[in-house]
């Protein structure tokens, strides 16, 4: 059966029993000096193996902190505004409608579409990794907003 097809009761008597044997599985390994998340390769006794409470072994702990750091990494606005001087310059640092150079003053444009959030990594990454695609330009808001009026 599965657990979208069992009943609130079946799910929390299931959620029960996968816990307890977890738990069981972590005494075991802990008991037997083995790494928590592997159980194969004996722990170093270092501080920085003890994460936790739980026991691991380096190369746990190491990927466990990559899988994490990528996970939850938010970037800072310092970065974001690197991406976006990178971004700016290699479109041209200048409006594609009238010339301005005034780099505040600048959206970058693609398809038609502005991008409205300026912490936008995404799309700045995604700019620089195609190669700064011709759909891609760059354009004051002064010109923006005489196309949205339709002069």
């Amino acid at each position: 059966m599965r657990y979208t097809d069992m009943s609130l009761d079946d799910r929390k008597a299931y959620s029960l029993a996968i816990s307890r044997r977890t738990k069981a599985l972590r005494d075991g390994r802990r008991a037997e000096g083995l790494c928590m998340a592997c159980g194969q390769r004996p722990p170093r006794p270092t501080p920085a193996t003890q994460v936790r409470r739980f026991t691991r072994c380096e190369a746990c702990i190491l990927y466990n902190q990559s899988t994490r750091q990528t996970a939850r990494t938010v970037p800072s606005i310092e970065s974001v505004a690197r991406l976006r001087r990178i971004v700016v310059q290699g479109l041209g640092s200048r409006c594609s409608v009238c010339g301005d150079q005034r780099p505040d003053n600048l959206m970058i444009r693609m398809d038609g579409v502005i991008e409205q959030n300026k912490r936008n990594s995404r799309l700045y990454r995604w700019i620089v990794s195609r190669g700064f695609p011709v759909s891609v330009s760059t354009v004051c808001a002064n010109c923006w907003w005489s196309q949205l009026d339709g002069a």
